[in-house]
């Protein structure tokens, strides 16, 4: 794994078979998915400590959460090796972001969110084939992948913003969609059913409160995008990143 200076082309090495990488608030973390092991890397190169195990990982906020590997139940992180604490039940996948927690029903596929202060989870959308969740709004793209949906924020009642997409990303710099057919990416305005083309979606996508950050179409080079700006090349092959 490697981790970008923040400047140029340069990058330095801080690990070695770790796997995927997830970064926020919370701190750097990865899964290497085969083992289920969780390993948070603690700030000088190639230092990591395995904290546990999970099948999927989210962070909100300051929070790491955790699905355990047999799906079973949702986790929150305190901070320690080893320091999980049991906040929900079976789930079939997790998401999370400033607005919270949520989680999809392992049966019809519904979304729940979870309530902090009570200890509670509540249903709030329908099944979809993904969710992006941001400091304000939760966003859904429908199983069909046809539709775009932005939660309301008041029980299940959600709005449609956007048309066909492949993929949706969501964070500080707001909400972008891959076009279904093109490939290309759109950063969504605001306006129900208007976006803005921003370039090449690639591979995969990142982003942190500065910038946007994508690996290309055939994972041999990174790039970074801000608002006001164009693609500028930052580095070299990658087959995953993360920003935070």
């Amino acid at each position: 794994m490697l981790r970008w200076s923040g400047a140029g082309t340069t990058w330095a090495a801080i690990g070695t078979g770790v796997g995927t990488p997830y970064a926020g608030r919370a701190g750097v973390f990865a899964l290497e998915e085969k083992t289920g092991r969780v390993s948070r890397y603690n700030g000088t190169a190639k230092s990591w400590t395995a904290i546990g195990s999970a099948s999927e990982l989210a962070i909100g906020g300051s929070t790491l959460y955790a699905l355990t590997p047999k799906r079973d139940r949702v986790l929150s992180w305190n901070g320690r090796a080893g320091g999980w604490t049991a906040i929900g039940g079976p789930a079939g996948h997790i998401y999370a972001g400033g607005l919270g927690l949520f989680a999809t029903e392992p049966a019809g596929g519904h979304l729940i969110g979870y309530d902090p202060v009570k200890r509670t989870w509540a249903r709030v959308g329908n099944p979809g084939s993904h969710f992006v969740v941001d400091s304000d709004h939760l966003y859904g793209l429908n199983p069909a992948r046809d539709q775009v949906w932005q939660w309301s924020g008041n029980g299940d009642k959600w709005d449609v913003i956007g048309g066909p997409a492949r993929a949706i990303y969501a964070g500080a710099l707001g909400l972008f969609a891959v076009d279904l057919e093109t490939g290309r990416l759109w950063r969504y305005t605001g306006e129900p059913m208007t976006w803005a083309d921003i370039g090449e979606a690639g591979a995969t996508l990142a982003m942190d409160d500065r910038a946007l950050y994508r690996v290309a179409p055939d994972r041999g080079s990174v790039w970074r995008w801000s608002p006001g700006s164009d693609w500028l090349r930052i580095g070299g092959p990658a087959a995953a990143i993360a920003a935070g």
